[in-house]
This record gives structure tokens, sequence and C-alpha cells, in this order.
């Protein structure tokens, strides 16, 4: 549930009357600045010590007709770009040398 808080410039989340999520942190959360990773192993590194990253990846129209499987744009629809779609990446594999991202999907 969103709560709308004052927000002080010191204190903690209880002084600012913030309910906190979990009753053992009474802390605010620091949230770092995003940041790009292009390697595929300073990827592979970020997931092995800090948990799944998040990836945005061009969406064009065949994308809409992927069900499962490693994606591979095709030739099929229009080729024009339909947006964009983020995916949070949770570990990788390889498959006969395909190299591929494991994602993470809410249902």
């Amino acid at each position: 549930m969103y709560h709308n808080c004052p927000y002080a410039r010191r204190g903690d989340l209880l002084r600012d009357g913030c309910p906190p999520a979990d009753p053992r942190r009474t802390s605010r959360y620091k949230v770092g600045p995003p940041y790009r990773l292009k390697k595929e192993k300073d990827i592979m590194f970020d997931i092995m010590d800090s948990g799944p990253v998040q990836a945005v990846m061009t969406v064009y129209h065949d994308f809409f007709h992927y069900r499962d499987g490693i994606y591979r744009r095709s030739r099929y629809g229009d080729n024009q770009l339909q947006g964009l779609h983020s995916v949070r990446i949770v570990g990788w594999g390889e498959d006969h040398r395909d190299k591929y991202w494991y994602h993470w999907i809410d249902e």
C-alpha cells in the first residue's frame, strides 16, 4: 500500500510517520542510480554478485508471436518498431552454442 509520507532531512520512517513494510526495518531505503552494463561477462558477474538485473530490449511486430525458447527476430510481420520490453534477467545458459538469458515472468 502506498502512503504519502512527509520527508525530514534526518530521522527514520517512524519519525516521518511512514509505516515500514517490515517493522524490523525503520531506516530509509536508499536506491542507487541506474547504470548500464554492455559486456556479457559484466552482466553475468553482476547477477552472481548482486542478484537479478533489469534489461530492456527493442520489440518488433514478430515478438508478439513469440511463445517460448530462444527468441530470434524473424522476417515475419511488418518490421516496424513496436516499442520496448523490460525483463528481469536471473541467469544464463547455452544450448548447442546458442547463448541465452533466463528471465523472470510474473504470472
